[in-house]
């Protein structure tokens, strides 16, 4: 939710540099969704599973593990994904437009994303893996700063009154999901979440131990 109210003043951001580039930002958006989606979206999905099965079979050690080794091979893969958008650029976004600013644009926003890509690739799992452990606040703060402080409000800064145009938009998203991943990153080597989930499985078992 976070994400979504501020995409709704960062649109009126780029549509001050006209309708093609907002259009452009579309395009982009729905290119990295389409080629990233199902491996970021996936990794988030089985890290928290993974997680939250290995800690309930009380092996904080092998959660932790376990997560790293989905983090890896999200990385990977989206750092590949990131490869072939940044490479491709021009090719997928004609098949949206062929409108000259547009495309242009367009190019621009996808080659943002793909170098994003990495970010993702520890954003998403490691996010994943605090939800697993019962931590939803960490993940929720690290989108809430990104969006705002640094989507938002860095684009804003950069964009307009510095006056790098389109160049702080694209400083401001690239900012923002490092901002991301740099806090959930954190948040997994030094939070306390593995107590935190042993704490819970144990109110859990003493509280089905009561009912019983």
């Amino acid at each position: 939710m976070s994400s979504s109210l501020a995409n709704f003043p960062f649109n009126s951001l780029i549509l001050l540099f006209g309708t093609e580039a907002n259009a452009a930002y579309h395009i982009a958006r729905r290119v990295y969704q389409q080629l990233a989606g199902p491996f970021y979206r996936s990794a988030s999905t089985v890290t928290s599973i993974i997680v939250g099965q290995t800690l309930g079979d009380g092996a904080a050690r092998d959660a932790h593990d376990n997560a790293v080794a989905v983090v890896a091979l999200a990385f990977g893969l989206l750092t590949a994904a990131g490869v072939v958008m940044f490479l491709g650029a021009e090719r997928l976004v004609a098949l949206f437009t062929d409108d000259p600013t547009t495309r242009r644009h367009a190019v621009a926003f996808t080659r943002v994303y793909a170098v994003s890509m990495p970010l993702f690739g520890l954003f998403f799992p490691f996010s994943g893996a605090l939800r697993g452990a019962g931590d939803t606040r960490t993940p929720f703060y690290a989108r809430l700063v990104g969006a705002f402080v640094f989507m938002l409000g860095g684009s804003y800064l950069l964009a307009v009154p510095l006056d790098y145009g389109l160049v702080g938009v694209y400083a401001g998203m690239v900012l923002s999901y490092a901002c991301m991943a740099a806090i959930v990153v954190v948040g997994f080597y030094r939070g306390g979440w593995a107590a935190t989930a042993a704490s819970m499985i144990a109110e859990r078992e003493e509280s089905e131990s009561v009912d019983d």
